[in-house]
């Protein structure tokens, strides 16, 4: 009778490990999710008179909104939102957002700096119904919606520079970002 107690202590035991041990994996946080998630918050307090609109909601505006990416060429070349209209400049900001009309616009760029500046200037010039899309690319790529690139479809993003490449999975990283980029915003 001992020894059957002892086994069940044992099997008891190890199962009590693996189960500690398996909730802690679990209660883990993705780092880079929580990384992108407190710039994001960041970019949200710098940029408080642009309207931020979640992944979540983007998805379920009635609307179709005009999307507009507003990174460079070699970005937007890698990959973008399925729809997504590019403009690397003012004047082509300015003229996508001129096509409209009543229909909102949802500006993004990596990570939500230079799409919340967008938005700004979109405002500035009498745009209202207009929002920068919260995490922006980095977001949408890391909670794995579809990407899209001249090819079609995608999972790989352009990781801008090592700095903000620390925002999105390496494994979706499209090429090794380089140091001498890591102080470009």
């Amino acid at each position: 009778m001992q020894k059957i107690n002892e086994i069940i202590s044992l099997l008891l035991g190890s199962f009590l490990v693996l189960v500690a041990c398996f909730g802690t994996a679990q209660a883990q946080e993705d780092p880079v999710a929580k990384r992108l998630e407190k710039r994001s918050a960041e970019v949200r307090e710098q940029f408080q008179d642009v309207r931020h609109i979640s992944p979540e909601d983007f998805l379920a505006l009635e609307q179709t909104p005009l999307l507009i990416d507003v990174r460079e060429a070699d970005e937007y070349a890698v990959s973008r939102l399925p729809d997504a209209r590019h403009a690397d400049n003012e004047t082509t900001l300015l003229a996508l957002a001129e096509q409209a009309g009543d229909r909102p616009v949802v500006v993004y760029c990596s990570l939500g700096v230079r799409s919340s500046r967008a938005a700004q200037l979109l405002r500035e010039n009498g745009y209202t119904n207009v929002a920068n899309l919260d995490g922006s690319l980095f977001r949408w790529a890391n909670e794995g919606r579809a990407l899209e690139n001249a090819a079609g479809p995608t999972e790989l993003a352009h990781p801008f520079n090592l700095w903000w490449g620390r925002y999105l999975r390496r494994e979706l990283h499209a090429r090794q970002p380089r140091l001498e980029d890591a102080d470009q915003e």
